[in-house]
């Protein structure tokens, strides 16, 4: 028996088989789901629940046998009930908000960008936005009739471990339900470690498994910040966003959007059909913004040296993205926790905000609006974020990597997410509550001793351990940017070790619950 497995409790793969696996497919995971569905099935005679576009059906079926069942999500509304009255379908949601303790809302509506853009308002020039108002009633019906049909479908194929992403409202709908049942919910995932993949803790990426193996990690040799993989990328990827936001650029990029939309016109015209594209104005519209937006900011810029007194860096997300609207779904207002943060910093201390490198969903408006706050500046939109970490005093964010980068450095990080892997660092702490923040802050920037920084170090290189300790290989695979599809089957393995695991350590809470 492997260590994994020993750590299961009686929860293992080989103690407790999964009779069925739900699986919601992406393209960038075929490399791992295709040999997981045959090895696992080998050795435990699991089913499988395979969900995926009609597109790729002839293709995963191959991957398949008769006893599994593949699902297109284009025909999964098909297997649900017929529209009920207003007042029967205000009655349904209500049912599962009160079942579930959720908001239909904030916990699954919010997931789905193309809705999220519009109940914040924050980025009018996201190609996602919908002019129109939002219609409440009609997404309600939808996800009632999501939850209907994906709680019948678990239930009747008796899936007992889902490995699904939420990133939209069908995969919104299968956490929340997985959370309600009691099943077991998983995603693969990056460690931040170069080529490191792991599982999610649940199904919104959760610190419970990883707090579980960062306890049992001993103390280890200290790691610098440079053994993480940045989001923002080496240098070179810096000067490329200054050229990217160039007038140059922009021009060059107008006339091939436009020289590919008359494309896929051709296209259409020939198949005697409309194909379902983003809006062209809405490209096109990110596009010029993205460059006003940049402009503003570099003449609006300030260089970090000049300032006198601490700094707090709170690095910008991407909006709408998984970071915003996933992991920080109960704080998701960017410019709101920006205010908020602005008034409760010490006098003396300055807020440092960094745009994310994808520049144009945000108005100018956005960021006049913040700078009208005294204590507030931007910088370089260009400038690493892991080199601001550096001139700062500690760091504020949505789910930032950032954060734990603060901590390889020895300082400390605050979080507005309930679903951050990196709170097992006792000096990354979860924002919960306004009504403490002045003293979280002052908290957050207090001056720390050499043996203080030295404790944080000690932790994040432990944390660090604990990443590799459950993590498997799967270096240049679609998921870092690469083609390979095909690693080394130990890593497979290990793989499924690890997913082992992570259920073992789901079923515990839910018997720790239910006992409570």
């Amino acid at each position: 028996m492997t260590e994994v497995n020993a750590m299961a409790g009686g929860y293992s793969f080989s103690d407790l088989p999964p009779k069925c696996i739900l699986i919601n497919t992406l393209v960038v995971f075929d490399w791992l789901n295709r040999p997981l569905i045959d090895r696992v099935r080998a050795a435990y005679g699991t089913r499988f629940l395979v969900l995926g576009g009609r597109s790729r059906e002839a293709e995963i079926r191959q991957w398949l046998t008769e006893d599994d069942r593949y699902v297109a999500m284009e025909d999964i509304l098909e297997l649900s009930s017929a529209r009920r009255s207003d007042e029967e379908e205000i009655a349904i949601a209500q049912g599962y908000e009160s079942r579930m303790q959720i908001s239909y809302i904030r916990d699954i509506l919010q997931q789905d960008r193309g809705v999220a853009v519009n109940l914040v308002n924050q980025t009018p020039y996201s190609p996602f936005r919908n002019p129109e108002r939002l219609d409440l009633l009609e997404h309600i019906v939808s996800v009632n009739r999501h939850m209907e049909t994906y709680e019948t479908l678990l239930k009747q194929e008796g899936v007992d471990l889902i490995l699904s992403r939420s990133m939209d409202m069908q995969g919104a709908v299968l956490a929340e339900l997985a959370n309600d049942l009691k099943i077991p919910i998983t995603f693969a995932r990056g460690t931040r470690i170069k080529a490191g993949m792991t599982w999610a803790s649940d199904a919104y990426v959760g610190s419970e498994w990883n707090q579980e193996t960062f306890a049992q990690t001993p103390e280890m040799p200290l790691v610098d910040e440079s053994a993480l993989v940045t989001p923002d990328g080496p240098r070179q990827h810096q000067d490329q966003l200054r050229q990217t936001y160039g007038l140059k650029a922009v021009a060059v990029d107008l006339l091939k959007n436009t020289i590919i939309r008359i494309e896929f016109l051709l296209q259409d015209l020939r198949a005697r059909k409309r194909g379902k594209r983003l809006s062209y104005a809405a490209v096109i519209k990110a596009r010029i913004n993205g460059y006003l937006c940049y402009r503003f900011m570099m003449r609006n810029k300030t260089d970090l040296s000049d300032i006198k007194g601490k700094i707090l860096f709170f690095p910008l997300s991407l909006d709408p993205e998984y970071t915003v609207q996933t992991l920080s779904k109960e704080f998701s207002d960017t410019k709101a926790m920006v205010q908020q943060v602005a008034m409760a910093l010490p006098v003396g201390a300055t807020l440092a905000l960094k745009e994310h490198m994808r520049i144009g969903t945000r108005a100018v408006s956005f960021y006049k609006d913040l700078l009208r706050l005294p204590n507030v500046v931007f910088v370089d939109p260009a400038v690493r974020g892991i080199d601001v970490v550096r001139q700062s005093n500690g760091v504020v964010s949505l789910n930032s990597t950032a954060s734990l980068e603060a901590a390889y450095m020895g300082k400390r990080a605050m979080l507005f997410s309930s679903h951050s892997e990196f709170t097992p660092i006792p000096s990354i702490t979860r924002f919960e509550s306004f009504l403490d923040m002045p003293q979280k802050l002052q908290w957050l920037i207090k001056d720390l001793d050499e043996e203080e920084k030295l404790q944080i170090k000690k932790d994040a290189a432990r944390f660090h351990g604990s990443l590799i300790a459950k993590s498997y290989q799967a270096e240049g695979v679609p998921y870092f940017g690469g083609k390979v599809m095909e690693v080394d089957p130990k890593e497979i393995d290990r793989a499924i070790e690890l997913l082992s695991e992570v259920r073992a350590s789901q079923l515990r809470r839910f018997k720790a619950k239910s006992a409570a």
